[in-house]
């Protein structure tokens, strides 16, 4: 991702980069079109239906050249709300569980993260 990009529009590509893993993985996919609320997207498949929040993961650096994932959720209003996670050094979406995510060795130089203006 871009790291010039506003926090407003990292949060949209990354609802977009999530509701295409998600249609990747067999489901129908419905995103919120509204600026407010918890849910950001219904998905369906077989039957099941799962009401997701998007949330970004938040790259965590270390000395020795690796570096993992800190999933950041806060306390949900719902009990049925599930996490669904984007990473954008890596470019991969997952169901969340809050906890540590660890990553193989990174090359060169870390991924500038943009800062909202």
């Amino acid at each position: 991702m871009e790291s010039n990009l506003k926090q407003k529009h990292k949060g949209a590509l990354a609802e977009l980069k999530v509701a295409t893993w998600l249609w990747e993985q067999g489901y129908e996919v419905f995103r919120n079109m509204s600026m407010y609320g918890e849910i950001d997207i219904i998905a369906t498949r077989d039957g099941e239906v799962r009401l997701i929040d998007v949330k970004m993961a938040l790259p965590i650096f270390k000395d020795d050249g690796t570096f993992y994932y800190q999933e950041t959720y806060k306390t949900k209003k719902r009990e049925d709300l599930e996490y669904v996670y984007y990473g954008h050094q890596t470019d991969e979406c997952w169901f969340g569980d809050g906890r540590y995510r660890p990553l193989g060795k990174r090359e060169g130089q870390p991924p500038r993260l943009g800062v909202a203006e």
